[in-house]
């Protein structure tokens, strides 16, 4: 079936800054409990919930794909709004990088949505779910394969 995960990568941890990324977001967080990272990028989410991943230097939220269809922009940070449903095979991209920005909405290989100067990774990629992987793993840093599945995650309850 494949991945069914959408959310929103920050180049910055905030962990300590919840208040701004709550704002950031335009959500409010009630934090539920810990769990695994495996449990965090399960499929889709439901509409109140919010599952976030930290990094040293990054923060993922997982969220429900209604609230990633637009982008997220955090101040003076780079950031990927993002949903990638493998199974309907839907695509969407919000990147923002030094205001700069990248949108791209693809369903079943159709081309929707196409704004923005094209991203250097697209020179060598042309398939969107790779491109969103390869934004990904470098927004946090990592390699987002490389993450621990039992790595502490947090979930948190949208009020």
């Amino acid at each position: 079936m494949g991945f069914n995960i959408s959310g929103v990568v920050i180049n910055k941890n905030y962990q300590n800054n919840l208040v701004i990324l709550q704002e950031c977001l335009s959500i409010n967080l009630q934090f539920d409990k810990e769990i695994s990272f495996q449990e965090a990028c399960a499929n889709w989410k439901e509409e109140e919930m919010c599952d976030i991943y930290f990094t040293n230097n990054a923060t993922i939220c997982f969220l429900n794909s209604k609230k990633c269809i637009d982008p997220y922009q955090f101040e003076n940070n780079t950031t990927l709004t993002f949903m990638l449903s493998e199974y309907s095979m839907t695509f969407v991209v919000n990147y923002i990088e030094d205001n700069k920005f990248r949108v791209i909405m693809e369903i079943d290989g159709d081309r929707f949505t196409d704004d923005g100067d094209a991203l250097p990774e697209e020179e060598n990629e042309s398939d969107v779910s790779e491109l969103i992987w390869l934004k990904i793993d470098q927004i946090l840093g990592k390699a987002y394969g490389s993450i621990d599945s039992n790595a502490i995650a947090y979930r948190y309850i949208i009020t």
